[in-house]
């Protein structure tokens, strides 16, 4: 793994990323870029960049001036041309991860994205590895590592959508770094970032998210993959003494399915008799009357206060539940494109809930409150059960098994 190498300035934050060209900087949402096949096509005809340029760049790395690196591989990267892995390995490990001066670091960042844009990496291409990854998440000396992590992101994402249209996901960068029969230890990482404090650190645990909603993606069995990382998340969540820390954990979490397994383990753990059953609105309601405050570890709150916790989370797990019967989440990817494509309902089980039934174990777990807290409720609690109330009315038929 790199070690410092240039001299200069100060450490890096995020704002270098704010500088970044709208040509070649993250891309989000809709953009401008060649489709993802038509760019496949054409690194298939691409070529190395020629011996005579690159004796020009290898005389700047000799001469370690990082600038003329840089600006030599700007102007010869094209659609034509692309620089040999060791080159993009240099300018990661080197410059990027590396380099004391900002400026350069927001180049090569850059230049990266440039070379990304043209030649989007694949599993054979790829230059970063997991060794890398592990050791740039886990040290805190390299002052380009959120540059860095974005980049990874980045060539995750574009290699993820081209195996996903082409049905190869099996091939992709991400089954080859990211899958859970593979690689585990790196699923705690966002529970220690969220134990530090700063803006860098909340971008680090965004990216992190984003990585395990593709790990959770990536093998046929998003559910398996959900519940490996689950329990893993599920644990380091109890350690977490502050209550802001859990909640911006599970906040960050872009999948909905592996918030919604590391809830219900939340809530299994907190009733004295678990329920057997498999995640359903039923499931929900039995956690409703039966949790009690159980989780260990929890910073010096007054119980008023940690109810408040449980209530909140109780109504996130209700919402995640949602989302994954209506979006069909715990089909594979390629399954859930055929589903989406068919217009296909969401497949409902049923438990013989009514509206009514709902609404007196709602009003039997007030009841439940005002012994244990007396009266009046705390306005955050009432309001936490008026919401619930709206969530669980509305949903009170036939739900579906998780």
């Amino acid at each position: 793994c790199a070690g410092p190498a240039d001299g200069g300035g100060g450490q890096g934050t995020h704002s270098e990323g704010e500088t970044r060209s709208p040509r070649w900087g993250r891309r989000t949402g809709t953009n401008t870029r060649t489709p993802i096949l038509t760019r496949h096509v054409k690194r298939l005809r691409a070529k190395p960049i020629p011996h005579q340029r690159l004796s020009m760049v290898s005389s700047t790395i000799d001469e370690k001036f990082s600038q003329g690196t840089l600006e030599f591989l700007m102007d010869f990267v094209s659609h034509q041309y692309y620089p040999p892995k060791e080159i993009m390995a240099h300018v990661i490990q080197e410059i990027l991860l590396s380099s004391e001066r900002r400026e350069i670091r927001r180049d090569a960042y850059m230049l990266l994205m440039k070379i990304q844009a043209l030649h989007p990496a694949d599993a054979e291409t790829v230059v970063w590895d997991w060794p890398l990854l592990t050791c740039v998440m886990e040290e805190q000396k390299f002052p380009g590592r959120i540059l860095f992590l974005e980049y990874v992101i980045q060539t995750l994402e574009d290699d993820f959508q081209l195996k996903l249209q082409t049905r190869f996901l099996h091939r992709s960068i991400a089954r080859m770094m990211l899958s859970c029969d593979k690689c585990f230890k790196w699923h705690t990482c966002p529970r220690k970032c969220a134990l530090r404090h700063g803006s860098d650190q909340s971008l680090v645990v965004v990216l992190l998210q984003r990585m395990l909603s593709i790990a959770v993606e990536v093998d046929r069995s998003p559910i398996c993959n959900s519940n490996k990382i689950a329990d893993v998340m599920f644990s380091s969540i109890l350690n977490i003494s502050k209550r802001c820390q859990r909640e911006a954990i599970l906040h960050s979490m872009e999948c909905q399915l592996l918030r919604c397994k590391v809830l219900e383990l939340i809530f299994h753990h907190s009733c004295e008799v678990p329920s057997s059953l498999p995640l359903s609105l039923t499931k929900i309601l039995y956690f409703l009357n039966h949790f009690s405050l159980q989780l260990k570890y929890q910073d010096n709150e007054v119980t008023w206060q940690r109810w408040d916790e449980m209530l909140y989370n109780l109504n996130l797990l209700l919402l995640s539940y949602h989302n994954v019967v209506v979006g069909h989440l715990r089909n594979s990817l390629s399954d859930r494109m055929d589903l989406i494509i068919d217009n296909a309902k969401p497949k409902l089980q049923s438990y013989d809930i009514t509206p009514l039934n709902t609404e007196l174990k709602v009003e039997d777990f007030s009841s439940r409150l005002l012994q244990i807290l007396g009266e009046p409720l705390p306005p955050p609690i009432e309001e936490k059960i008026d919401l619930l109330k709206m969530l669980l009315i509305p949903q009170t038929y036939p739900a579906n098994s998780c």
